[in-house]
């Protein structure tokens, strides 16, 4: 990181420009339908608790303004940071606190070696994105949120990854505990269906509701509950929709689609700048003093940098992303969706990023050719930003995803 960049005859801020993939993230900030949080915010926070994004809204200073946030995109050296991590449970990613004081760790060891600057913004998706219940406007916010996630996790220059693989022990008080999602009645109206029904998989010690069209149903062993949960909801008599997930998600972070996915997405363009003749691509990806990726959360390590190996197959990687686990019934398809577009955009990114990388003959013509490649930016953010307002990845009101 932070090597000479001599030999580059464009600018690290112009290379982000002629790729043009932070376009449509630069236009999610713009519009506000993703929302950076403060570093600074999060390194104060007291209360062990990650806050939806309309509880952050009402918190002054806690999240930074679009205007701040396309700012710190468009400085082009990774000083947005994104983390990459697994929910524990449907209602809450970090019920317990753990994720939290992980990200705080890694971020106090960021600004020890002056890697994190005082204006930086994190992007946690439960504070970043309108979370429920929402309303009509902020469901819109969602989706068009949702559909920059590739771009955002792989933005080679405006973005550094923290990805949080370690996942904390399961608390006793949670082992016997499974989540009803997608009743189709109010949660607090189904509870006695919930006890006639799963009262046959073991001894229950508690039914509640615990959100709208959802419930937490308890029982006495984890064999019960894993019972509760192998077993087909619809034959119960509680809809083809409904969905039953530990309340405590305990699963590996490399067999969870939505994190195969973004760890994919965030080493594309590393990967491809070290295929042969990439020289000059690889240099201009490793010239802001910030890793691309950092795994963070390891019981007493510091954070760490993560470098490919080499080029990522995308065969391979559609393969792991329909190998792995998704809690909602419409999230593999989704998600395979979202990165066979990501890889349409990534194919011609990485081909800006060689020209740069390789510059002109004459000044004139370099000159000329900067003039030409921020034309191409704006058009670029111009048409991400039309693209995100007719919201095109459109996903179904009872096929929400899941992050869990």
């Amino acid at each position: 990181m932070g090597g000479s960049v001599s030999t580059v005859r464009i600018t690290a801020q112009d290379a982000a420009h002629v790729a043009n993939i932070d376009g449509a993230v630069i236009s999610a900030l713009e519009l506000g339908h993703v929302r950076l949080v403060s570093a600074a915010y999060l390194l104060r926070h007291s209360t062990k608790k990650l806050c939806r994004q309309q509880d952050l809204a009402s918190i002054k200073g806690a999240l930074l303004t679009p205007q701040q946030a396309v700012k710190l995109m468009r400085a082009a050296d990774r000083r947005v940071f994104a983390v990459s991590y697994g929910w524990l449970s449907a209602g809450s990613p970090d019920p317990f606190g753990k994720r939290l004081e992980a990200i705080q760790q890694a971020l106090l060891w960021l600004r020890g070696r002056k890697l994190l600057p005082r204006d930086a913004g994190v992007f946690l998706d439960f504070c970043s994105l309108p979370q429920k219940p929402r309303t009509a406007a902020e469901d819109a916010a969602f989706q068009a949120g949702l559909g920059s996630m590739a771009n955002l996790y792989a933005s080679a220059l405006g973005v550094t990854v923290l990805q949080l693989k370690a996942v904390p022990p399961r608390p006793k008080e949670v082992a016997g505990a499974v989540r009803v999602l997608r009743l189709p009645r109010l949660a607090s109206e189904s509870t006695a269906l919930l006890q006639r029904s799963y009262e046959r998989f073991g001894e229950l010690l508690e039914v509640r509701a615990c959100a709208e069209r959802e419930a937490t149903v308890r029982f006495a062993t984890r064999e019960a509950a894993r019972k509760a949960i192998a077993f087909d909801p619809a034959a119960l008599g509680l809809g083809s929709e409904v969905v039953v997930v530990p309340e405590y998600n305990d699963r590996a972070y490399d067999h969870r689609g939505w994190c195969v996915f973004e760890e994919s997405v965030a080493l594309e363009f590393l990967s491809r700048s070290r295929k042969p003749g990439n020289e000059g691509m690889r240099q201009i990806l490793e010239a802001p003093p910030r890793a691309k990726l950092y795994l963070i959360g390891r019981s007493g390590a510091p954070p760490q940098p993560v470098e490919p190996c080499g080029p990522q197959d995308k065969v391979i990687v559609q393969r792991r992303i329909e190998a792995a686990t998704f809690t909602g019934k419409a999230d593999r398809r989704i998600v395979l969706e979202m990165y066979r577009r990501f890889q349409l955009e990534a194919a011609v990114a990485a081909q800006r990023f060689q020209q740069a990388a390789s510059g002109g003959a004459e000044a004139s013509e370099h000159k000329s050719g900067q003039r030409t490649l921020a034309r191409q930016a704006l058009a670029a953010e111009d048409a991400a930003r039309r693209h995100l307002r007719a919201c095109e990845l459109h996903v179904a009101k009872d096929a929400r995803p899941f992050r869990v």
